[in-house]
């Protein structure tokens, strides 16, 4: 299994790993979940970079796919659902921690996709990963 976080809007200032970039609460929380997963890998998708593992080294940049035209948009979801295929074995689980925009990939990928927030405002999905770190954290 695989873990897929959605970036963040909010970024430190100088060249980091993935993880370590995005500094906003929302992208911590949704990590944390991810890390408490045990996946085999985490990566993030990024607007700038595409789909790239946690450990990556980025530098930070300002890029929204909201910003994206349609055929823009388009393009991005079609490359990390590329990607997605590229990093996994066929029938394994790939999980989902990110909002609508940054898991439109999905429909481009034939792996068994799994969206734990979907459907949730960002208020509920704040709530659920606090809920789920929790227990996980009660369980291990």
């Amino acid at each position: 299994m695989i873990v897929v976080v959605g970036c963040g809007a909010k970024k430190g200032t100088s060249r980091a790993p993935a993880r370590r970039l995005y500094t906003g609460s929302l992208f911590r929380d949704h990590y944390r979940l991810a890390a408490t997963l045990r996946p085999r890998a985490i990566y993030v998708a990024s607007a700038l970079y595409g789909l790239i593992p946690d450990d990556e080294e980025i530098e930070p940049y300002e890029r929204r796919l909201g910003e994206f035209d349609e055929p823009s948009r388009a393009a991005w979801a079609r490359g990390v659902g590329s990607s997605v295929e590229l990093v996994t074995d066929p029938g394994e689980l790939v999980i989902v921690l990110a909002g609508k925009d940054y898991s439109a990939w999905r429909e481009h990928t034939s792996r068994r996709v799994v969206g734990l927030l979907d459907g949730l405002t960002l208020t509920e999905r704040r709530a659920l990963v606090g809920r789920l770190t929790d227990t996980r954290r009660e369980l291990f």
